[in-house]
């Protein structure tokens, strides 16, 4: 066991990325939800368990927006994430271009409670799970077409 972080604040949602080298996560260090990235200093060390020392930084430099529930895409290019508790976005780490998936207004829920998704195994799909507060249950594919900045959700 390694520890990655030692703050005050919570931190939560971990996602490994698929080559083992990369975890981001979110954390509540300055009040609001962001997403850090910890990589290994050292690449000839194994994995994080092993490592001696880790780099941390945030993958937005603004901290006035919530960013929670990070997914790496299949591929590892691309981070997926809930912003401001309502939309789900898509980093791409090479060109730190955002784009939206889901534009928050089938989200009917205060937090993550209720909302969750997966990648599709080719990375061109998102299955798209929500709660309402009245418990009826919705499900949705959203096409994640890389390079558009649009998507399209279907019931």
């Amino acid at each position: 066991t390694k520890r990655i972080t030692d703050t005050p604040g919570a931190e939560a949602g971990l996602t490994i990325s698929p080559d083992g080298k990369t975890i981001v996560y979110s954390t509540e260090r300055d009040g609001l939800w962001t997403l850090m990235k910890a990589t290994k200093v050292n690449e000839e060390e194994l994995n994080f368990a092993n490592s001696t020392l880790i780099k941390e930084e945030k993958l937005f430099k603004e901290n006035n927006i919530e960013r929670t529930m990070p997914q790496f895409s299949p591929d590892g290019k691309e981070i997926a994430f809930l912003e401001n508790r309502r939309q789900l976005k898509v980093l791409n780490l090479k060109s730190g271009k955002v784009r939206t998936i889901t534009d928050g207004t089938q989200h009917y829920g205060y937090d993550e409670e209720g909302f969750s998704y997966e990648w599709s195994p080719d990375g061109e799909w998102f299955a798209v799970y929500n709660q309402q507060a009245s418990s009826i249950f919705r499900y949705w594919n959203c096409l994640c077409q890389r390079g558009r900045q649009d998507s399209q959700c279907y019931k």
